[in-house]
């Protein structure tokens, strides 16, 4: 797996900070607790939606969150909004069989002046056409404009058309980093793991691009032998590399999480195994 150099520590462990596997964990109350609260603590149901897959919070105190059927729900008040923010399976456009759908969403440092979140999903290759697994898909990164009203608006693709194979595997976690950069994890396909070494796919990788989705100086694989590849998500070309890339060599890398206590950008990669062994790198 490729890092700068400052950044080359791997972590391997059987434990994992997040949920990795299928993004079906829920918001609402427990079944039965399995054991006593410590003291100081509190369990308390906050919402119930079905199916959630991220959350992120802006810095007006609501908290959004993904679902992987494709709606954007919006808590705020202490409570959750009846109406979703947006519904991007009323389109036609969404996949979320298997582990497909709406799998993403980071809020922009500069919320407070612009307005702008960020959604990771699941596209169909066209229209009409049917979401099976085993069959051609595409994840995409897009910006969105949230109101105050709670209606996200104005898309704006910045990454697209990276293949979802299988219909498992897609990664599909976003984050902003403390280099003000947004960051985001794909997975490998499913049927397709020789692509989290080809520097010429996007699959197996984390992607960091600028907010308008421009190309950070600092990414590792710029000039020569290097295109962009956020329109068809891969090159042409094989031995051309993506400009995209900030780290390769992954299987799933489900969810990352940013250290809030680093001087800079430090970030952990939940990647997902599968018998035996799951694995936490060091970003």
């Amino acid at each position: 797996m490729y890092r700068p150099p400052a950044r080359a520590a791997r972590l391997l462990s059987l434990l994992l900070l997040v949920a990795v596997l299928a993004p079906a964990f829920a918001l609402g109350p427990a079944s039965a607790p399995v054991a006593a609260l410590d003291a100081g603590f509190q369990d308390s149901a906050v919402t119930n939606v079905a199916s959630p897959t991220a959350l992120a919070f802006t810095p007006d105190g609501r908290m959004l969150i993904t679902t992987q059927p494709g709606q954007l729900r919006v808590y705020a008040g202490s409570a959750l909004l009846p109406a979703p923010a947006l519904d991007l399976a009323a389109g036609g456009t969404l996949c979320s069989n298997f582990e497909r759908g709406l799998l993403g969403v980071a809020v922009d440092p500069n919320f407070a002046t612009n307005r702008q979140i960020y959604l990771y999903y699941t596209v169909k290759t066209a229209p009409n056409a049917v979401c099976q697994n085993n069959v051609l898909a595409y994840n995409r990164v897009s910006r969105w404009t949230l109101s105050d009203a709670n209606v996200a608006s104005g898309e704006v693709v910045l990454i697209d058309r990276i293949p979802s194979p299988a219909g498992n595997h897609n990664g599909g976690d976003l984050k902003f980093g403390k280099d003000g950069y947004l960051y985001a994890s794909v997975g490998d396909g499913g049927s397709t793991p020789q692509k989290a070494r080809q520097l010429s796919s996007l699959n197996g990788k984390i992607l960091r691009i600028a907010g308008d989705g421009s190309i950070p100086p600092s990414n590792p694989y710029q000039g020569s032998g290097t295109v962009r590849c956020n329109v068809a998500g891969q090159a042409t070309n094989t031995n051309e590399r993506c400009q995209e890339i900030y780290a390769s060599g992954l299987r799933n890398p489900f969810r990352m999480a940013f250290d809030p206590n680093a001087a800079a950008t430090r970030f952990f990669i939940n990647d997902v195994g599968q018998n035996a062994w799951e694995e936490i790198d060091n970003g």
